[in-house]
């Protein structure tokens, strides 16, 4: 799935190809999450990985999902901070912002 101007910005529930494995293990973890707002790159970023920041935000976490082509952000339901914060670190191929 490509994040680019056609389609995949705005407020939905799609859940981006950098984000699903993320998606998969917090529901793995016995976590809820709620897709939310794309934002695409007009320009790519240098930045070639895939990084990751959790907040927690009042009774949800929210995960910020950043890659080369644009950010997804991603609420979380039903987990402590601490929780996703180490099933993040689990994962393969993300850096995890501060």
């Amino acid at each position: 799935m490509k994040l680019d101007s056609s389609g995949l910005v705005g407020r939905h529930g799609t859940v981006t190809e950098a984000a699903t494995p993320i998606v998969n293990a917090i529901t793995k973890a016995g976590g809820r999450c709620s897709a939310g707002f794309i934002t695409a790159s007009r320009k790519p970023i240098r930045y070639a990985g895939r990084r990751v920041k959790a907040v927690e935000d009042g009774n949800s976490i929210l995960l910020t999902i950043l890659t080369k082509l644009g950010k997804q952000e991603i609420r979380v339901y039903g987990l402590k901070l601490d929780v996703v914060q180490t099933v993040l670190a689990g994962l393969k191929g993300y850096e995890i912002a501060k």
